[in-house]
């Protein structure tokens, strides 16, 4: 899903950074001119990489904001750690951030006060499995 988002983040900021600056030359080269203002050739090309600069600042600035992990709703959840809060056989509740969610267990019976990681988000209902066995697994894929 990221990989996309930057792409098409990507091309919109070189697609709309070619526009501006073809506007800033052409306003400093060509209408300027026509009214009587005349614009030195290095002046349009510091104003343009300056331009090209201050795009590049605020492309790098939004693509920080736009691959920040969601801090609110359903999707900030999900690779979350909490405890469950009684038995899930295999649906029970979980606590996390002060709040009792309804969970299901992807793995089978899972008991109470059992660390679990929540792997995705049904409505209202959290999807998890316990985290002993995610840390279990990845650190066997490492070996």
């Amino acid at each position: 899903m990221w990989g996309k988002r930057r792409k098409s983040f990507t091309a919109f900021n070189i697609v709309t950074t070619v526009i501006e600056e073809a506007i800033l030359v052409v306003f400093l080269a060509v209408i300027l001119p026509a009214v009587g203002v005349n614009v030195p050739l290095y002046i349009i090309a510091v104003s343009a990489a300056a331009w090209a600069g201050w795009s590049f600042l605020t492309y790098r600035l939004g693509l920080r904001a736009i691959e920040k992990t969601p801090a609110t709703g359903a999707e900030a959840l999900v690779g979350a750690k909490c405890r469950t809060t009684v038995p899930l056989e295999p649906v029970g509740y979980i606590k996390i951030r002060n709040e009792q969610w309804l969970a299901r267990s992807i793995t089978g019976e899972i008991q109470s006060g059992v660390e679990v990681v929540i792997i995705e988000v049904k409505g209202l209902t959290l999807m998890v499995k316990p985290f002993l066995e995610t840390a279990d697994r990845n650190s066997r894929d490492s070996s």
